[in-house]
């Protein structure tokens, strides 16, 4: 969204909040709405009352997911889910305010609705297009049919359930305004370049060592700083990790594989046929496991030793590598060009790879001994440190995190992080399962209120803020000092500069949000001083990111050019800021609404992660 636009975007945001939040305080906290029928065991989340069901969640997730298949990653399928919670939270407070507000809707609205504004899957099928054109005479002689009456309720049972939420997002969307003002501010602050000279003055030049802090300066930082400090509830974690490695049996399972892949082989089988069915090497099973022609030193050194130590026409394996086991066929040897000049031997091989993977029956006993230590905690009979002393799991403990942050050893797993934060001070939480990782059991060590973490705690981080403040003060000196005595007007490279500073000419075009080359890089302070200061003229010192700044702009755009260029574009600029400008006002609206409503998210009590 446009930078003025969103600057103005909160002032028609509390116009709309202002308009609504007295029937929804009163019907929220009220509990007004009905709740969905559905046992709790199959209840996901509670909204404002409203009781949403597994099953609504399942399907949101299902569409998202649709034509994936099997194909779909743990990556997207997670992507997947935490979308439709989302689209589930939204949809639930959209229908809830829909009815709050009244907007109710007619069987003639509802008729119309039908006959005339179908959906796209229906206006964009070709049985009823002439000429490339959606024709309602088609679509109205296919209702005539008795055949879909079935299908004709449901398509009105949609309907009734859209129509009073497009009239809501139509009510948010009237007040999206967008001004040619702003148009033209934005167009010329992010189309204008500017070029010119500056002088340099690194903080670094003007060291401060840790014993010229005071301790009192830190804290003083510390105080002045607080806000800086603020910090979520945050839990520390003691976790016993029990990782998912192929098992004795899964090593001897994939032997065997490999024993019948070999004895099919000795059969007369095709090597390539047989790498086609059996070879988990995705990248060329379906061509017959050709690795085609390879020098030393491009293979793991057990694979480059069978392939080059067998002579050609051979079958060699298996071999064991980190990848599995393999069954190598030598089919060729010769002295051959390495794509960089250099004669070499090379080999020309095809291979099948059978994977040692964790079985089932391998995951399944991991997550019994997990249950099994959650089981024996949950008893309270035992403790936790002789537990998993007797079981030879090694207790490890993680770094304080947020509800929102990586859960240590597990990684990223919402639900994990919600299992740790429902549970109390010493409670060991469900066991849960990351795919990198395998099986975790994890007991909550401290809980840290929400509140400012302490001097302590950012110690380091203190010190170097304040340390950077001291090089501030000592540059900008420095720099004043310099342009007290030397009185320049223009810079240049062969101007005496104060000791450690560093002259640098802007000989390309900038935009105020490019990258600045030299030792600038990107720093607000500095490009809009470039842009504000006079052409020729020298800004007054400049404390920026890195260093204390003297900037002279040698040219810029004309804003007026720019502006002229503008007018042809501006119709179609405002169609697309206006569009822009609604999705901003529905996004904080929704963020907003999200933020009032009472949300009882569920999703942990189920398996999955999220």
């Amino acid at each position: 969204m446009m930078r003025t636009l969103r600057d103005n975007t909160h002032v028609v945001l509390w116009i709309l909040i202002l308009a609504f939040v007295g029937t929804i305080v009163f019907s929220w906290g009220m509990g007004g709405f009905d709740t969905l029928s559905g046992e709790d065991k199959d209840q996901i989340a509670s909204i404002n009352d409203t009781n949403v069901e597994l099953q609504e969640y399942e399907r949101l997730v299902n569409n998202r997911l649709q034509g994936q298949g099997d194909q779909a990653s743990t990556q997207m399928v997670l992507q997947a889910r935490r979308q439709s919670w989302n689209d589930l939270v939204s949809l639930t407070l959209e229908r809830q305010l829909a009815t709050t507000m009244g907007y109710g809707f007619s069987d003639r609205e509802i008729s119309d609705r039908i006959l005339y504004m179908p959906p796209a899957f229906v206006t964009q099928d070709t049985t009823f297009l002439s000429n490339g054109v959606f024709d309602t005479t088609k679509w109205h002689d296919m209702l005539r049919s008795d055949n879909l009456k079935s299908w004709l309720m449901q398509m009105e049972d949609q309907v009734r359930q859209s129509l009073p939420i497009e009239k809501l997002r139509s009510r948010l969307m009237a007040c999206a305004l967008v001004s040619d003002a702003a148009l033209i501010n934005e167009h010329v602050s992010g189309n204008q370049t500017a070029q010119g000279r500056y002088v340099i003055l690194p903080y670094g030049t003007f060291p401060v060592d840790s014993t010229q802090i005071s301790e009192a300066e830190l804290e003083t930082w510390y105080k002045d700083h607080l806000k800086d400090y603020e910090a979520e509830e945050r839990r520390e974690i003691e976790y016993v990790q029990l990782p998912v490695v192929p098992s004795a049996e899964d090593s001897a399972d994939a032997v065997d594989q490999m024993d019948y892949v070999r004895k099919q082989l000795e059969k007369g089988d095709a090597f390539e046929d047989l790498a086609r069915i059996y070879s988990m090497d995705e990248s060329n099973a379906d061509r017959g496991g050709d690795l085609g022609w390879f020098g030393r030193g491009r293979m793991v050194p057990e694979f480059e030793a069978a392939a080059f130590g067998a002579p050609v026409g051979a079958v060699v394996g298996p071999v064991k590598t980190s990848f599995g086991l393999h069954l190598l066929k030598v089919n060729g040897r010769e002295t051959r060009d390495n794509g960089a000049g250099v004669k070499e031997e090379q080999v020309q091989v095809q291979h099948i790879l059978i994977k040692v993977e964790p079985s089932s029956m391998t995951h399944g006993d991991l997550r019994a001994k997990a249950e099994a230590l959650y089981e024996d905690m949950q008893s309270g009979k035992y403790d936790f440190e002789v537990l998993c002393a007797d079981r030879q799991l090694k207790i490890q403990t993680g770094r304080p995190f947020t509800q929102k942050g990586m859960v240590p050893g597990v990684g990223r797993s919402q639900r994990a992080a919600d299992l740790v934060f429902q549970a109390q001070q010493g409670e060991v939480i469900q066991p849960v399962y990351s795919e990198n990782g395998g099986w975790f059991v994890v007991r909550v060590k401290d809980i840290k209120p929400k509140g400012h973490e302490t001097l302590k705690e950012r110690r380091m981080e203190i010190q170097n803020a304040v340390r950077k403040e001291k090089q501030k003060v000592l540059a900008l000196k420095s720099v004043q000092d310099w342009l007290a005595s030397a009185k320049p007007t223009t810079l240049d490279s062969t101007m005496a500069l104060p000791a450690g500073a560093q002259f640098t000419n802007l000989a390309v075009p900038l935009r105020a949000t490019q990258f600045v080359p030299g030792m600038v890089g990107r720093d607000l302070a500095f490009t809009s001083t470039l842009f504000s200061t006079p052409v020729g003229s020298l800004s007054a010192p400049l404390a920026g990111e890195r260093g204390v700044y003297v900037i002279q702009p040698s040219a810029r755009d004309d804003a007026q050019q720019l502006l002229a260029q503008l007018q042809t574009e501006l119709p179609a600029k405002r169609a697309e800021a206006l569009q822009q400008q609604k999705s901003a006002l529905y996004g904080q609206w929704s963020g907003w609404a999200k933020e009032q409503a009472v949300i009882q998210d569920q999703r942990s009590k189920f398996g999955f992660d999220y």
